[in-house]
Order: structure tokens, then C-alpha cells, then sequence
């Protein structure tokens, strides 16, 4: 197949699995003791009222159905038409660095060895599937750096679908709660969203047509937030239903939601690694 010549990590439509569909999930908090039980609903507990503070009067399932269904097919048409064009400073404008990095070497790849591809997406409903937090420092989920080479530095906790990363080096000086993440720490949110949609995908060799595939298929599309400082000097940005952005205090990072996966291609393997890593690890599971 001339799809196997290239390394753009878009995924065609007949090579869909459940893993660019279907979120892992990844409990470290073992939950078959009454402890387990307990520390889990303490972890949920906590992330809701910090995952929560960007929504000031809303909850994040009140806005997600207001705005993703707006913004995902938006952004997805602006990252499709940038990857037909090979334009990969648009992509540094709608997408997080790791995610654009990905896709930006694929295309100059493409390039280079005389390929183009035209991607086409129909209009469809979108399906918010999830919400997860991030808490801890902002290096320690930052994807352009390997997971082999953060677990270096950070140990990881998973609740569901929620990671907490905490730097190594001071472990032995901290709580379990602060271990987890809730104190003084950073917090970065994520939607992770669906659209089944008809897509077309049509891979050209100097001119010459050597695969194409065209199927309705579901599009697994994830934004995320900036990573925001929690403690009483510094507070996210609060996001309305009507899409606007309310800053509580100068001097924080403008807010904005940018592309962070598509078909959980770097979610999915980041989860098993981190799992596979950390003590206390559980089977991760869909």
C-alpha cells in the first residue's frame, strides 16, 4: 500500500482500531481494598474541585456540550486543510508542540520523496468522551521529551484517566496528597472529543494516484488547555458558556485550547508506558 510509505500519522479510515478510539484509563491506587476504594475517591474528589476551577459558573460537562461541539469541527478543518497545503506553521498555531512536531516531520517527509496527500472530512456529530486533568509540573507532560526520559525526573500516579507527576527528588519530603499532586502544583485540562464523519484520503506519488481509502469513520480529536499554577497568587483563566475567557489576575499565560492528540496516537502509548513504569501500576484497561 503507498500508505506504508510515509510517515504521516494521520490514520486511515480502514486502519481504525479501538485504540484510536477508546481512551486507556490507568488506576495506580490499587481498588480491591476498602484503602484503595477510599484513596480513589478521595483522588476523583480533589480533581473535580481543581479540574472544575477553570468553569466559574459551570462544570466542565456543562461546557463541553456547549462549545466542543463548535470547536471540534472548526479545529479540525483548520489542521486538515494545513496538512493538505503542507503548511506546518499553521499547525504550530493550532496544535501543541509534540502533536505538530509528529505531523510537521511526516509532511516534509511527504515532501521530500514526492508525495502530496488530500484529506477530506464531511460533517458529523461530535461526542464529547472525556475529561481528564494533568497535575504537576508542566515538564513532566511535556511530550516533546520521551517518557523514558521524564520518569527520570517524575513519578507518576494514574486515577482513571486522570496523571498526577511529581518530581522524584522530593518524594521522601512529601505527603501522600502531595505526591498526588494537590498542593501548590500545576494543572493542565483535556477534552478528548469524537466525530464520525465520511472521510476521503487520497495519497498522490509525483503526480500519480498510488492508494486512497474512503470510509465513515470516527475521528478521536483531543484539546488542552495551557498549564496553569494553582495557589492563591496565581488562578487559571475562568472559561464561560458563551466561549469567552475571564482572567482573575495579571500575569498568566493567555489562555487557549489547542490540538493535543488525534486518534489517541500519543495518549494511548504514553498511558501504557507510564503504567508500565511506576510501582503500584494496575492493568490498564479501555
Amino acid at each position: 500500500r503507498g500508505r506504508d510509505g510515509i510517515t504521516l500519522p494521520w490514520v486511515w479510515p480502514s486502519d481504525i482500531t479501538s485504540r484510536n478510539t477508546e481512551r486507556f484509563r490507568w488506576n495506580s491506587i490499587p481498588g480491591n481494598t476498602l484503602l484503595g476504594r477510599l484513596g480513589r475517591k478521595l483522588a476523583k474528589y480533589q480533581i473535580g474541585i481543581i479540574g472544575d476551577r477553570f468553569f466559574k459558573t459551570s462544570d466542565h460537562s456543562q461546557y463541553a456540550a456547549a462549545i466542543m461541539p463548535r470547536m471540534v469541527p472548526l479545529v479540525l478543518s483548520k489542521v486538515v486543510d494545513a496538512v493538505n497545503a503542507g503548511d506546518g506553521a499553521a499547525l504550530d498555531q493550532i496544535m501543541t508542540p509534540a502533536l505538530a512536531t509528529a505531523y510537521k516531520r511526516g509532511m516534509q517527509g511527504m515532501a521530500a520523496d514526492g508525495y502530496s496527500i488530500d484529506i477530506q472530512v464531511g460533517q458529523g456529530d461530535v461526542v464529547v468522551d472525556g475529561f481528564a486533568v494533568k497535575m504537576g509540573s508542566p515538564e513532566a507532560f511535556d511530550r516533546q521529551v520521551p517518557v523514558e526520559q521524564r520518569l527520570k525526573n517524575y513519578y507518576y500516579n494514574g486515577v482513571d484517566y486522570h496523571i498526577f507527576g511529581s518530581e522524584i527528588q522530593s518524594l521522601a519530603d512529601m505527603s501522600l496528597v502531595e505526591k498526588m499532586g494537590f498542593m501548590g502544583g500545576w494543572v493542565q485540562v483535556e477534552f478528548w472529543c469524537s466525530i464520525t464523519a465520511d472521510t476521503k484520503v487520497v495519497l498522490t506519488h509525483k503526480g500519480k494516484v498510488v492508494d486512497q481509502d474512503q470510509k465513515t469513520q470516527p475521528i478521536s480529536v483531543s484539546l488542552a488547555s495551557p498549564a496553569y499554577k494553582i495557589d492563591p497568587r496565581s488562578l487559571p483563566p475562568y472559561l464561560e458558556l458563551d466561549g469567552s475567557v475571564v482572567y482573575t489576575q495579571n500575569n498568566v499565560a493567555p489562555f487557549e485550547w489547542r490540538v493535543s492528540d488525534l486518534f489517541l496516537q500519543l495518549s494511548n502509548p504514553e498511558i501504557i508506558k507510564l503504567a508500565n513504569a511506576c510501582n503500584g501500576k494496575e492493568t490498564v484497561a479501555i
